[in-house]
C-alpha cells in the first residue's frame, strides 16, 4: 500500500534519521459560507465566518524543461495567519535573512524589529497566531522561537522538531511545524505549548505547503516533485482523512497550496506535461473542479482575501522573464486585472499577503515589499526596501 503509515524509524523522526490598471468590473463577491466539518457534505446557512488568510510559500527549485522553464532561487515557504471574525489585521511581518521588521499597516514606520545575531540559527519561516504571537522556525537550532506581541527576544522556544521549516497556525492558535529532516514529519503544538501534542508522520515524507481551512483541518503535500499527493488531517488527528492523488502522474511540480475557509483547495502546478496553472478541488473532492491557466503561466505563490478572491504570483510571464500578479474574482478563471511587477516586470514575486481591508502586499526579490491598495494595480507604498525579503504576512 503506497500510503500505508511508515513505522520504520518512527521513534527517530523527531530528531532526524541517519502596471496595468484595475478592471472597473472587479467587485468583491458575497461573503463565503461557514466552513463545513471535515469531509462533510452538509452545507450550513450563510452567516459571517472566521476569516483565515492563507499565505503559502514555495520552496526549492523548479525542474528544467525543454519549454523554457528556468531555475528559481530557493525561497522560504508556507506561513499561515489566522484572523478571528471581526478582527482586523494591523501589522505586516517581513522575514529577511537576519531581521524581521514589523510594520503598522498603511505606513512604512517600523514599530520594532527582531534582530538575529550571527550566532543565532538562520530563520526559515514565520507565522502569527490570532493573539499576535510570532513564531519563527530556525532549523539550525532545531527550535521554533515564540515572540510576544511586542517582544524583541523569544518568550519561549518550542522543541521536538528536527530542522523545522514551514509553519502554519489554525484559528484556535494551534501551531504546525514541518520537519526538513530525512523522513521528517509534522509536529502539532497546542496553543501555548512548547512540546508536540501529537505527531504526523507522512507516508511519503517531505511535507510542505501546509495550510489550514476554517474548520481547523490541516492539508499538506507529500512526496517528491513529479509524484506528489495531498493529504488532509482533521484537527487533532494524525491519520489522514483525505488523500488526493487523482491527477495523472501525481500533481506534477506543485509550488504552492492554499485552502479557503470552506475547505476548497488551490494548488499551483508547474508541470507542462500535466497542468500549468492553479488546480482547484472542491471540499473533500479528489477530482479537479477547474483549472486556472489564463494569466497563470508560472505560479509560485497564492493568496486569498476575505471574499475568496484569488491572487496568483507568477515568477515569469508567458512571453518571457517578466513577473506578474493576476487577480481573480472568486470562482472565475479569467483575471479581473493583472499587476506588472516593479522594474518594468523584472522583479520576481516571492510571497503574497492580503489584509482584512483587501490591500495586497508583495515581497519581490531584489526590490523589497510593495503595498497595493485594494482593487488597484499600482503600488501605493514601498513598505520595506530591503532587497532580500522572503516571506510577507499580515496579522493582528
Amino acid at each position: 500500500m503506497r500510503y500505508a503509515a511508515v513505522a520504520v524509524c518512527a521513534s527517530m523522526l523527531l530528531t532526524g534519521c541517519g502596471g496595468g490598471s484595475a478592471s472597473p468590473g472587479f467587485v468583491p463577491p458575497p461573503q463565503v459560507e461557514t466552513p463545513v466539518h471535515f469531509l462533510s457534505s452538509h452545507r450550513p446557512k450563510l452567516h459571517p465566518v472566521s476569516r483565515l488568510s492563507y499565505l503559502p510559500r514555495p520552496s526549492g527549485k523548479a525542474h528544467l524543461h525543454p519549454s523554457g522553464w528556468r531555475d528559481i532561487p530557493k525561497r522560504f515557504s508556507v506561513a499561515s495567519v489566522s484572523v478571528n471574525a471581526g478582527q482586523k489585521t494591523k501589522r505586516a511581518y517581513i522575514l529577511e535573512p537576519s531581521t524581521i521588521p514589523i510594520f503598522r499597516l498603511g505606513t512604512s514606520a517600523t514599530p520594532y524589529t527582531i534582530q538575529f545575531s550571527p550566532a543565532d540559527p538562520t530563520p526559515r519561516d514565520i507565522a502569527v497566531s490570532p493573539a499576535g504571537d510570532l513564531y519563527v522556525s530556525q532549523p539550525g537550532g532545531n527550535v521554533v522561537s515564540e515572540y510576544s506581541f511586542t517582544g524583541k527576544r523569544p518568550q519561549a522556544t518550542l522543541s521536538g522538531t528536527a530542522s523545522p521549516g514551514e509553519l502554519a497556525i489554525d484559528g484556535a492558535g494551534s501551531l504546525y511545524a514541518a520537519s526538513q529532516a530525512q523522513f521528517g514529519g509534522v509536529n502539532a503544538y497546542a496553543p501555548g505549548g512548547t512540546t508536540p501534542a501529537y505527531n504526523i508522520f507522512p507516508a511519503l515524507g517531505n511535507p510542505r505547503f501546509l495550510t489550514v481551512d476554517g474548520a481547523g483541518n490541516l492539508f499538506l503535500i507529500q512526496g517528491l516533485a513529479g509524484d506528489a499527493a495531498i493529504f488532509g488531517y482533521a484537527r487533532g488527528s494524525s491519520t489522514p482523512g483525505y488523500v488526493n492523488d487523482s491527477l495523472s502522474g501525481g500533481l506534477g511540480f506543485p509550488r504552492a497550496m492554499i485552502a479557503d475557509p470552506g475547505g476548497q483547495l488551490y494548488v499551483a502546478s508547474q508541470s507542462p506535461a500535466i497542468f500549468v496553472g492553479v488546480v482547484v478541488f472542491a471540499p473533500g473532492s479528489t477530482t479537479m473542479s477547474y483549472l486556472i491557466s489564463d494569466g497563470a503561466p508560472f505560479p509560485v505563490a497564492l493568496a486569498l482575501d476575505q471574499h475568496n478572491n484569488l491572487y496568483v504570483a507568477n515568477y515569469n510571464a508567458a512571453s518571457g522573464n517578466s513577473g506578474t500578479i493576476a487577480v481573480y474574482a472568486s470562482g472565475t478563471t479569467t483575471p479581473q486585472y493583472t499587476i506588472t511587477t516593479p522594474g518594468g516586470g523584472t522583479a520576481k514575486p516571492l510571497s503574497l499577503a492580503v489584509d482584512s481591508f483587501g490591500n495586497l502586499y508583495v515581497a519581490y526579490a531584489g526590490f523589497g515589499v510593495y503595498e497595493y491598495a485594494a482593487g488597484t494595480a499600482t503600488s501605493t507604498l514601498t513598505l520595506d526596501a530591503d532587497p532580500n525579503p522572503s516571506v510577507v504576512l499580515v496579522g493582528p
